[in-house]
């Protein structure tokens, strides 16, 4: 059964007035299923525990994954504080 027209008529029915088709993809999708499927090794029947065990770790990987030194990004050198901000007075 193709899922993806029920997907467009979801998104036109909670009010999009379009959709660009151009830009739904499942690749990211994939890369996900082939690490959990990397993680698992040869294990072809994976059960619910093992599958959120393996996106766990990859979650907990990622959030250590070094940036990347030749990015057009550099780093945030400065640290937030949540001293409120004074309000302005009305004249």
């Amino acid at each position: 059964m193709p899922i993806f027209p029920e997907i467009v008529r979801i998104v036109l029915a909670a009010g999009a007035p379009f959709v660009l088709t151009s830009h739904v993809n499942q690749d990211p999708l994939e890369q996900l299923f082939g690490h959990c499927r990397y993680k698992g090794g040869s294990n072809d029947n994976t059960n619910v525990a093992e599958a959120s065990h393996a996106i766990n770790s990859i979650r907990t990987v990622s959030r250590q994954a070094v940036s990347s030194a030749r990015g057009n990004t550099a780093p945030c050198e400065h640290t937030l504080d949540t001293v409120p901000v004074p309000k302005r007075k009305t004249t």
